[in-house]
């Protein structure tokens, strides 16, 4: 493991029911046992915060987080809200379903050949992201969707938990009601920033520089420091984008990192939090 951090300052976070291979989690268990780190199984996102408390009251500072992009958003609200001035780093084990975040801050597949080469003390890259703060209600996140595209992650929500259908067939069935709407959204959505109003059919708001390889959404800003922001048309392209300190979105609900977030006064502020620092192996 890194030199730069002892067994007591790591801890293994798990969520088994981020996505469908449960071997896999179970198998890091396992070798972080032998590896004498401090491995925690969390079930919902209410007991990420309650868990990252305990460890960061332990000394921990490095944390290996395996899951979807659900629960690396829990795990950054529960730290933005309670330890902001904190300095810990972050692992990303795509064990999820889709592991969009992974794409840009680690890697989309292979959790157990990241976490092998942070046992043999490979050197990682040090990446940093600044997260999107979400008001109302307090949420954090790296990427965010509303109009068609919140629609869609709401239907694949759906789809995942009610009827247990995952993967590509989900996904299939989600474009499929999406051409059967013809690509026109059912919620309104109104993008607001300081100097424009926007009436787009989606949205995506994000600080990451890739969601998916090889597809890099927002090219002209890609070197943006505030929110990289991409709004679409009734058809997927062309897009416009553009850069913002803060936007608000008038809208009912929002999907943030995959999850979804409602608002009774139709209104949501995105601004930015601090920044996450992540390694990658």
């Amino acid at each position: 493991m890194m030199k730069n951090f002892c067994k007591d300052q790591v801890a293994l976070v798990w969520n088994p029911r981020g996505g469908k291979n449960l071997k896999e989690g179970l198998i890091l268990m396992a070798l972080a046992r032998q590896a004498g780190l401090t491995e925690v199984i969390v079930k919902d996102y209410s007991e990420i915060e309650t868990t990252l408390k305990s460890l960061i009251a332990q000394g921990k500072k490095h944390f290996l987080v395996s899951g979807g992009d659900g629960t690396v958003s829990a795990f950054l609200t529960a730290y933005f809200r309670n330890f902001p001035e904190k300095e810990v780093y972050l692992t990303v084990l795509p064990g999820g379903t889709n592991n969009l975040i992974a794409w840009d801050v680690s890697r989309p597949f292979g959790q157990l050949r990241i976490f092998k080469f942070f046992l043999t003390q490979k050197t990682p890259k040090v990446l940093k992201r600044k997260v999107l703060k979400i008001i109302p209600g307090e949420y954090y996140g790296l990427f965010c969707a509303a109009g068609l595209l919140a629609e869609g992650t709401f239907l694949y929500n759906i789809l995942r938990k009610k009827k247990g259908i995952r993967g590509l067939k989900n996904i299939s069935q989600v474009i499929a009601e999406t051409i059967k709407k013809g690509f026109k959204r059912e919620m309104p959505l109104i993008v607001e920033t300081n100097s424009l109003v926007y009436f787009p059919e989606t949205a995506m708001l994000t600080t990451l520089n890739r969601l998916f390889i090889p597809l890099k959404p927002f090219p002209r800003v890609n070197k943006c420091s505030q929110i990289k922001i991409g709004l679409f048309p009734r058809k997927i392209i062309p897009f416009k984008t553009f850069c913002e300190r803060e936007v608000r979105l008038h809208t009912p609900g929002i999907a943030l990192d995959g999850e979804e977030i409602e608002s009774p006064a139709n209104l949501f502020k995105i601004i930015l939090a601090g920044e996450i620092t992540f390694l990658k192996w």
